[in-house]
């Protein structure tokens, strides 16, 4: 193995044999292990894990697992230990993880007892006791819960059940968080149970633990489904702002109109802090169905409540918008916004935020076909329309987010409409100007 030997002071005589012989093999890496830099110990470890790999199947793991381990126990450079930790996860033989686990108990380094715990959990099963001794050592119980999470395992589920009522919220949100992973009915009532949890960090972990339950069981329990939109409904004024934004996050996920009608609810009142109207409206956006739809054009056009970030949150969501169907929708509201003179259509954000969003939503439409295309091209004309009058405005932000814009439209058409514009001798100067403007950088771009 020359690479290795090149790190090594003592040069390998033949007797060696490095490129032959496992063993040396591995006493080669060792020592490039503990005496290298950085690269040298990646390159190291990646060959260690070969050796562990062929040792395991030759039915020897030991004969690189206690090498390892008496390594661990002479050099306690942090770098060391840290790769030693990550190899030794790389087997699920109980001596890896006796020597994971007193590497958990008696490191100082954090980065060192997280990989760890991390190796721990790649252990699989064989690691579940190790790890729920681990649990009734106060010091050590929220590294074993972590662990213990990573370990798709249903034993590990009547272990976690206990600490989502332990007397530290750290742990019960940590056992919470863990849980998520699985399904049961013991699991749900628990989660149901932590909504009310006077700690906030464990009821915004139950929000999402629940929401990933209904998420995983959508069209498979209804029930279930309505139960978690009814118990979190409350959740969405929690005197925490923290866990109404992730209620919100949550109900976003789960997507059903139900969801999109408290989400609505509480975007339109006036007692609602506008980082959490901008999460409501960014949760929405993401169910990305007709009554979603339907719900962000009420709020941008009928509501007085929300502010002009909020408003431009909805714009900014409107081009963001994946479902083809609903593109000539949001494009048509994004349309109204500059026809009916709209209050954020007035402002250099608003109608950048505007410009962009219309680019976004051609780009998908132009990569669609679409079932009425006569419709489409209509619309699409209408947009070039709109955006070239955007061109007016002298922000150079605006001019600069329209250029980009057009560049998502038939180029021909664009070409058309801009020189039919600059003939034009009504337009006004700004405006005149804009177009110079675009149609000198669309040639710089040709060239």
């Amino acid at each position: 193995m020359p690479y290795l030997s090149e790190f090594i002071n003592e040069p390998f005589s033949e007797s060696d044999n490095c490129s032959n012989s496992v063993s040396s093999v591995l006493h080669c890496a060792l020592i490039a292990l503990e005496t290298g830099d950085f690269y040298t110990r990646w390159e190291a470890a990646k060959t260690i894990s070969a050796c562990g790999i062929e040792a395991t199947q030759s039915g020897s793991p030991e004969e690189v697992i206690n090498p390892l381990l008496n390594l661990l126990q002479e050099d306690s450079e942090e770098e060391v230990s840290w790769y030693i930790a990550r190899i030794l996860g790389t087997f699920g033989h109980p001596l890896a993880v006796q020597g994971l686990t007193h590497l958990l108990q008696t490191s100082c380094s954090v980065d060192v007892a997280g990989m760890a715990a991390t190796a721990l959990a790649n252990c699989g099963a064989a690691a579940i006791p190790s790890l729920t001794d681990l649990l009734h050592q106060p010091e050590m119980k929220l590294l074993a819960i972590r662990a213990l999470a990573q370990i798709e395992h249903p034993e590990v589920v009547p272990i976690l059940l206990p600490l989502t009522l332990d007397s530290l919220p750290a742990v019960r949100s940590a056992a919470i968080d863990a849980l998520s992973r699985f399904s049961s009915s013991a699991i749900q009532d628990a989660l149901f149970a932590a909504l009310q949890d006077f700690d906030s960090s464990v009821r915004r972990s139950a929000v999402g633990a629940l929401g990933f339950q209904a998420q995983v069981l959508t069209g498979e329990n209804n029930a279930l489904m309505d139960a978690v939109i009814h118990a979190l409904k409350p959740l969405l004024w929690d005197l925490d702002l923290e866990v109404c934004c992730q209620t919100a996050l949550t109900l976003g996920r789960i997507g059903t109109a139900d969801a999109v009608s408290e989400l609505g609810k509480v975007l339109q009142s006036s007692n609602t802090p506008a980082s959490l109207q901008q999460a409501i409206i960014r949760a929405i956006g993401w169910i990305g169905t007709p009554e979603a739809m339907a719900c962000l054009q009420q709020a941008l056009f009928n509501s007085a409540i929300l502010n002009d970030e909020s408003q431009i949150e909805i714009v900014t969501v409107l081009g963001r918008l994946k479902q083809v169907e609903l593109c000539p929708t949001a494009v048509q509201n994004l349309l109204d916004l500059l026809h009916t003179q709209h209050p954020i259509s007035q402002t250099s954000k608003g109608k950048q935020t505007i410009g962009h969003s219309l680019g976004q939503l051609a780009a998908i439409s132009e990569s669609n076909i679409s079932a009425n295309q006569h419709s489409n091209q209509k619309q699409s004309s209408e947009v070039i329309t709109a955006l070239i009058r955007l061109l007016e405005d002298s922000d150079a932000g605006v001019q600069l987010h329209v250029i980009a814009a057009l560049k998502a439209f038939d180029q021909d058409a664009v070409n058309f409409e801009l020189v039919r514009f600059s003939q034009d001798t009504a337009i006004s100067a700004n405006l005149r100007k804009g177009i110079g403007i675009a149609l000198a950088e669309r040639k710089r771009s040709i060239e």
